[in-house]
């Protein structure tokens, strides 16, 4: 087994990301209809039976989030969509829909929406048609749009403009600082494990595994963070350096098309060793500057 520094209980870290499963379909449900809804707000009126159809479907939708969650709320940070603090997982469908949402948020400067509990079925009518028109306007911000509510009589939606940190900073400057100690230490694992292959015809599976699994929870908790990390150069050895950037970068694409762990797992240990087969040729030939031979 290799003898390496790599301490593989630094999993605690991400333990326990995945948000609950409810939580999550029912804030993805919620998104989706009120993306339908503020679509629809843009191209009919507020009598048109297509509109009043959609934001009775919504009205529905956000009593039931309230019902079970006792707040309700939408907030775009980060290039991601969060219902009440939990971020929505996005595959390639729903980033193309969440993508009207995002930009909208962005170019008008709001950052959330949030909905009392005793918000009534017109006050959302209104919202809609007034939060549309302004929606990716330039020229709008939160302040406007919020004083564009409140002289509607819209006085229990309420938006809110971006927050400059979704997270608490220490706890982000732990997180950075343990992940980059595990990206490090894993291309000495990774060196060390291949080094042992040659000799023993295998790997260290499950110890492989784990390790893969630390680096998908760990782009579950901070998935830029461990993106900016391939950007180190590392001075031991360029295909392990490489090896490893191609495992997170993987992972990291594996989440945003909606993989699930164990198959975020999978894909990770495979881009991990794509290169395991460099191992037996000499490192002369690899790093050779020049144009090989034809016996080379």
């Amino acid at each position: 087994m290799p003898n390496t520094a790599l301490d593989i209980s630094d999993q605690s870290l991400a333990g326990n990301l995945a948000p609950d499963r409810k939580t999550v379909e029912l804030g993805k449900k919620f998104a989706n209809e009120l993306i339908a809804s503020l679509k629809t707000a843009q191209i009919y009126d507020e009598n048109n039976s297509v509109f009043l159809n959609r934001s009775q479907i919504l009205f529905e939708t956000l009593q039931e989030a309230l019902h079970i969650e006792g707040i309700a709320s939408i907030e775009v940070a980060a290039n991601h969509v969060f219902f009440n603090d939990t971020r929505l997982p996005m595959d390639f469908a729903s980033y193309t829909i969440y993508r009207f949402l995002m930009d909208g948020f962005v170019k008008s400067g709001v950052g959330k929406v949030w909905f009392e509990t005793d918000f009534e079925e017109q006050e959302l009518k209104n919202f809609l048609i007034i939060f549309a028109r302004t929606l990716g306007d330039p020229t709008k911000n939160s302040e406007d749009i919020e004083e564009d509510l409140r002289d509607h009589g819209i006085a229990h939606i309420h938006i809110d403009p971006p927050k400059e940190e979704m997270e608490d900073p220490r706890s982000a400057s732990t997180f950075r600082k343990i992940g980059k100690k595990l990206y490090l230490q894993s291309i000495l694992f990774l060196k060390e494990t291949i080094d042992e292959i040659p000799r023993t015809h295998r790997s260290q599976e499950k110890i492989v595994r784990r390790l893969v699994q630390v680096i998908v929870d760990s782009v579950f908790e901070d998935e830029a963070y461990m993106l900016a990390l391939t950007n180190i150069k590392n001075h031991y050895d360029y295909t392990l350096n490489h090896s490893m950037n191609v495992c997170v970068l993987s992972v990291a694409l594996g989440y945003r098309l909606g993989l699930d762990r164990k198959r975020l797992a999978d894909l990770g240990v495979a881009a991990l060793f794509h290169d395991v087969g460099k191992i037996g040729i000499p490192k002369e030939i690899l790093t050779k500057p020049a144009k090989l031979t034809n016996e080379e």
